[in-house]
């Protein structure tokens, strides 16, 4: 399973796509439409999207990424309880940790653009921790994208 920061662009672009098409939309992953080179050529890249009928585009993308680190030494009762029967702990050996994890904070600037305006219409951010699973990463987005855009009367139900 690949996590969102090491994920590539194709697995997020087909993961938002499936999940706006499983919500009335008609999701179309970027890279299926736009060749390699459009990065390089803008007004051709738009001009490709209009031609194919795309009234919006949402683009995401990672602007941090942290990582917290959780360590557990165990257990220190009652060996430190007082000062007597921990003095000795200063000078030994460093414990080794029990267990240990790490989780990654990723933020997530999302934007929704009209295609036919080439116009910014609405734009977010979003922190995921311990983003493991693109496909969860991506439905939870959606979710969040959906009502803040409801709440700013960008999108109507059906």
């Amino acid at each position: 399973m690949r996590t969102l920061v090491t994920g590539n662009r194709e697995a997020v672009e087909q993961a938002l796509a499936r999940e706006l098409t499983r919500r009335g939309a008609q999701g179309v992953p970027g890279h299926s439409m736009l060749p390699p080179e459009a990065p390089k050529d803008r007004e051709a890249a738009k001009h490709t999207l209009a031609d194919a009928g795309v009234t919006g585009a949402v683009l995401v993308r990672v602007v941090d990424v942290k990582s917290d680190m959780y360590v557990s030494l165990g257990s220190t009762a009652p060996a430190f309880a007082t000062f007597t029967s921990s003095w000795e702990s200063g000078w030994n050996a460093p414990v080794m940790p029990e267990a240990s994890s790490v989780k990654a904070k990723v933020i997530v600037e999302t934007r929704v653009y009209s295609i036919d305006q080439d116009k910014l219409i609405w734009m977010g951010t979003s922190k995921t921790t311990d983003a493991k699973d693109v496909n969860k990463v991506v439905t939870d987005l959606v979710d969040a994208v959906g009502k803040e855009l409801k709440k700013a009367g960008r999108l109507v139900s059906r």
